[in-house]
């Protein structure tokens, strides 16, 4: 968080408060999602997620993007999730997880730093963090 504070205290000035930074992030969220969906008028922003690394937000139709808000080489691009419509989705350190329209959950990205596979079964809400994820099961 501190690296996003100095980038935005570099272009805001100084103190930006935690609140600002999530308004600021919010705003560049909706307005890189809007960009995108120009040519659909129906579909709109319904859900932000964001992680140190990377943002992401589920459509109205279901559709996510994830996007880095960094131009630093060291940063990997953001993970991608299968194609297909989801319910939600949750932004970790370097992976997304998201539920789908059946209910089951996905995951993409940093396969290779233990995180493991998601469970199956069915699932109603989801939340990651820096290096983990839960989930609630339907029953």
């Amino acid at each position: 968080m501190r690296a996003n504070q100095s980038l935005v205290q570099s272009v805001l000035g100084p103190p930006v408060s935690s609140v600002a930074l999530a308004a600021v992030l919010v705003v560049a969220v909706v307005s890189v999602a809007q960009a995108e969906v120009d040519d659909r008028p129906d579909d709109y922003p319904q859900a932000v997620t964001a992680s140190e690394t990377h943002n992401c937000v589920l459509m109205a139709s279901g559709l996510v993007r994830c996007w880095t808000g960094f131009a630093f080489a060291e940063v990997p691009m953001p993970p991608e999730l299968p194609e297909g419509r989801y319910r939600s989705v949750s932004a970790g350190d370097g992976f997304v997880c998201a539920i789908r329209e059946n209910d089951t959950l996905v995951c993409s990205g940093n396969e290779h730093d233990g995180l493991p596979d998601p469970p199956s079964g069915q699932f109603r809400a989801l939340s990651a963090s820096y290096n983990q994820a839960c989930a609630i099961r339907t029953s």
